[in-house]
């Protein structure tokens, strides 16, 4: 899953069951990649949701690409949403500002939709 973003940071949130191990390499800007590990281990059997599984601030404020893949042994990843942090700089055109913040939203909604309706299939 690749998410562009225009901002000074960003936080991925997954939704999880019980027991869910997500075991994740993420990379920023085409860096080398490092892992992110998320665990629900809430009893009873219960569903998580805006679990952190990367943070990164104090970027600067400019179009970022963050890059998420699943490790060989993972089943699956519940992505929720994605939280872009920064204003544009003073001076930058505010339209833009607004355009991407769509991008990123629409982004996240899609990537969630489609997460949910895999896990949902998987269940059937």
């Amino acid at each position: 899953m690749t998410i562009p973003f225009n901002g000074t940071g960003i936080t991925l949130y997954v939704a999880q069951d019980t027991g869910d191990i997500y075991n994740t390499s993420i990379s920023l800007d085409g860096g080398p990649p490092s892992n992110h590990f998320a665990y629900n281990d809430i009893k009873p059997q219960t569903e998580a949701y805006n679990a952190t599984l990367y943070d990164i601030q104090n970027l600067t404020w400019t179009t970022h690409t963050v890059h998420v893949e699943i490790a060989p042994d993972g089943k699956r990843l519940l992505f929720d949403y994605a939280a872009v942090t920064g204003d544009p700089p003073l001076g930058h055109n505010s339209a833009n500002k607004a355009a991407a913040f769509s991008i990123s939203t629409s982004l996240s909604i899609v990537a969630s939709t489609l997460s949910l309706l895999a896990a949902f299939q998987t269940l059937s």
